[in-house]
Formats: C-alpha cells, structure tokens, sequence
C-alpha cells in the first residue's frame, strides 16, 4: 500500500516514495529537540513539541519532513542526570550534513523547527550556508517563538520560563502522560542586585527543581490553544515563502 509521505517522517517511507515526493514539493522540515533537564517534564520536551509541530505542518503544508534529531547542545543544564550535551561542533556538523542530503534529494527550500535555544547558534551557522547555495533556509525556536502567539492566555511569573506555565501547558496538551506535575512546582529565584554582570551559569544552584517559573495556572486548554496558535502563523508563512 502506497503512504502518503507527508503523513510520515522520511525514515518510515521507502526510497521511491521518497523521490517521489521531492516531485510534488520542494519543502522539507527538519525538528531538532534535546535532552535535557526539565523539572517535572520529561527530558525531551523540546523536540516533543517541535517533532508534533513538524508532523502537522507537514500535513497540512503537504511537505516532506525528517525524524526528530534529538539531542542537542545542552552543558549549562549538565550537572542533572539525565541531561545529554552534544559538542557543539558535532551537533553543527550532524545538521549540515542532514540538510545537504535533502538538498540532494530536491528540497530546494528548509525549515529548520528548532525546540532547543542552545542550538541556535549551529541552526543559523547551517543556515547562512544553504542561503550562499541558493537555498530557501528559515528556523523557529519553538520556545521563543511562543512568546509572540500567548496574548491572553497567561498572568503568571514568567510564564515562558523553563518549565514554566507556556511549557507545562503545551505539554499537558501533546503529552498529558508523561507530566508529573501533581504538586504544580514553581522556581521563583531571589531578586539578582547584579543582573547587569554576566556570571558563569549555576543551573544547581538558579533550577534545584529543574525548572524557572510557576505552573499553578498549566492547563492543557492553554496549551492547545498556543500550540494552534503557533502552528497556524507557520503554515501562513510557508504557503508564501
């Protein structure tokens, strides 16, 4: 049976289906996630919710799309168990070559869904150069992003912290069943006298909890609507850029 390969990561299509696709599209999207302390969320929030992102915009966008590269570039948040940091420049080289092997395969035009701010750095690196070949390249940071799509929906402290309401809401809608959040955890730090001085990061000492921020108002209704919300400005640029 024939899938629909905008229905499908290009790692479930065959090599025929493939090609094919690169006939009716010129799009791909790439989510890259990592692996990261996240307080009462699981370490893999980031690319959960670029890899969902990444689905339904290639279904509606009928687009090819890649699995999720999971890991990132994550040595702030490395003292938590669980935390997995890829060098910086092994992570840059890993994006490059993914990008290149679509570009060989006939995408002429990518969109990078990025779910983790320490990977933006390497994004843009790869980006600069697809643009010097004469390639369409544009990226989101999933988290930062939300912050212009949340009119409305939020009154807490810092609402886009890490692990915070935005975050904890957009979980509670993708993901319900892997959010411990049964005792709604809050990080509110001491005011900082020296904001203006750069100190190297304490993520032990800002995050004990793993997190920044208040979740008493998380709710998955939030969650979807910022989500929708998100989902529909992409699909407005992609269908004229």
């Amino acid at each position: 049976m024939a899938l629909n390969y905008y229905e499908h990561p290009i790692s479930e299509l065959n090599w025929q289906t493939i090609g094919e696709a690169f006939k009716q599209t010129d799009l791909a999207i790439i989510p890259l996630g990592s692996v990261e302390v996240y307080g009462h969320l699981p370490n893999g929030t980031d690319g959960i919710a670029a890899e969902a992102m990444a689905a339904d915009l290639a279904r509606q966008l009928k687009a090819v799309r890649t699995p999720l590269l999971p890991f990132g570039f994550s040595p702030t948040l490395a003292p938590f168990p669980g935390t997995v940091s890829i060098d910086r420049l092994a992570f840059e080289q890993t994006l490059r070559n993914l990008a290149q092997s679509l570009v060989k395969a006939g995408a002429n035009r990518i969109f990078i869904l990025n779910g983790h701010a320490g990977n933006n750095d390497s994004i843009n690196t790869v980006l600069r150069e697809l643009q010097a070949q004469g390639i369409k390249a544009a990226t989101i940071q999933v988290w930062f992003f939300a912050r212009s799509y949340d009119s409305g929906l939020f009154e807490d402290y810092n609402p886009h912290g890490h692990a915070s309401e935005a975050g904890t809401s957009v979980m509670l809608y993708l993901r319900p069943d892997l959010v411990d959040i049964n005792e709604r955890p809050s990080n509110i730090p001491p005011k900082n006298n020296f904001a203006d001085i750069t100190l190297p990061p304490n993520s032990l000492k800002a995050m004990p909890n793993g997190m920044h921020g208040v979740t008493a108002g998380a709710t998955a209704e939030k969650g979807k609507e910022l989500y929708t919300r998100m989902v529909n400005r992409l699909v407005e640029f992609m269908r004229q850029w």
